[in-house]
């Protein structure tokens, strides 16, 4: 077994017989995972309220979104169908992007106070 030792941003630990790199501090990763975590949040809502579905016949348009589909499911007796797109198409895709905000919220570390000149 081998300890990492500390490792300065953007550094690598090496395995020393083969020089194979085992792990890379990532810089910055924090303010990364943050971002593509915004950015997911974003899209997630361009994407349930976009139009998804469309019919057209003899001249007559329609058009839902994913949740609007799923609620005319519901409406329809296709109560299980209806639950299934839900969750698999508005439910399910938010739990990442919430898990990585909660995540980068509790390991964002906040500046020290300064209170007289002595940091608390």
């Amino acid at each position: 077994m081998q300890r990492l030792p500390d490792l300065a941003p953007g550094e690598s630990a090496r395995c020393p017989p083969c020089n194979k790199e085992l792990w890379r501090r990532c810089e910055d990763s924090l303010n990364r995972t943050l971002a593509l975590t915004l950015a997911a949040a974003i899209l997630y809502v361009i994407a349930n309220s976009v139009p998804m579905l469309g019919l057209t016949i003899v001249g007559r348009g329609a058009s839902a979104a994913v949740i609007g589909g799923a609620q005319h499911l519901w409406e329809n007796g296709q109560v299980i169908v209806g639950v299934l797109v839900l969750f698999t198409a508005v439910i399910a895709p938010a739990f990442p992007a919430t898990s990585n905000s909660t995540a980068c919220a509790s390991s964002w570390e906040m500046p020290a106070r300064v209170v007289q000149g002595t940091a608390t």
